[in-house]
């Protein structure tokens, strides 16, 4: 079983000045982009868990779209912005206890995503790994990076938010092989207070750095961030060297 995760409970303001609306309701091919994000991670999963501003009533907007689908979906609404994505999936904490031994996936709502990614979470698990991080190859110091053992080049021994410790940037999806395990890390990554020092915020990137088990990386060929007007215009007019110095 396997436990989809989209936070979108930001204000998504960087595209409002362009679009007029929140980033996850402008459309990308004749969908709300948090859906097109869904759809395209290519990965089979029984939950959905949303967790979302209130006020953007999601969950009223779109209810009937997802209660025609199999997997079961939670919506998650809060009234306020929270320090960072992983204090947004923490808003959803009850719901995930549901699920403690399921496997999680939490992914960004503004994003195209190129990957066979049934294949590569169940290449994860035939490693017996704890995580697992598909990475592309990046120079902005806008992604988090992650850093690789030397003796095993596919093992991540650790994650930086917005530190260029390799060229391997991470690309907002992250699998768990367990709810439980991703919980555990959390709790000693928000004790350990590791937060982004610039804006203090949480990221889901170094709870990584608290796991316990192999986490491997999953190289990718191909990414697109949609969140923001230059990144996104690149994408209508699939202009990949723009989305290649982002």
């Amino acid at each position: 079983m396997l436990t989809l995760v989209v936070p979108m409970a930001g204000l998504g303001t960087r595209m409002q000045h362009y679009k007029k609306k929140p980033k996850v309701f402008i459309n990308v091919e004749k969908k709300p982009m948090f859906i097109f994000s869904i759809e395209n991670v290519n990965v089979t999963f029984h939950n959905l868990i949303l967790i979302t501003q209130k006020k953007n009533d999601v969950k009223k907007k779109y209810r009937n779209y997802f209660k025609k689908k199999k997997y079961k979906t939670f919506f998650i609404e809060i009234n306020e912005t929270l320090n960072g994505p992983l204090m947004s999936v923490l808003a959803a904490e009850k719901t995930l206890r549901k699920f403690m031994h399921s496997e999680l996936l939490i992914i960004n709502s503004d994003q195209k995503i190129l990957w066979s990614g049934d294949w590569a979470i169940n290449w994860f698990k035939t490693n017996l790994c704890a995580g697992g991080i598909p990475t592309i190859n990046r120079q902005s110091r806008r992604h988090s990076y992650v850093k690789f053992d030397k003796k095993d080049p596919r093992r991540i021994i650790l994650v930086r938010e917005k530190e260029k410790i390799s060229n391997n940037a991470t690309v907002g999806v992250y699998w768990f092989n367990t709810v439980k395990n991703f919980l555990k890390a959390s709790n000693k990554c928000i004790s350990k207070k590791d937060f982004f020092f610039k804006n203090n915020e949480y990221y889901i990137s170094h709870v990584y750095n608290y796991l316990a088990g192999k986490i491997f990386n999953f190289n990718l060929t191909e990414f697109w961030s949609l969140g923001e007007k230059r990144n996104f215009i690149a994408y209508l007019k699939n202009d990949y060297n723009i989305a290649l110095k982002d």
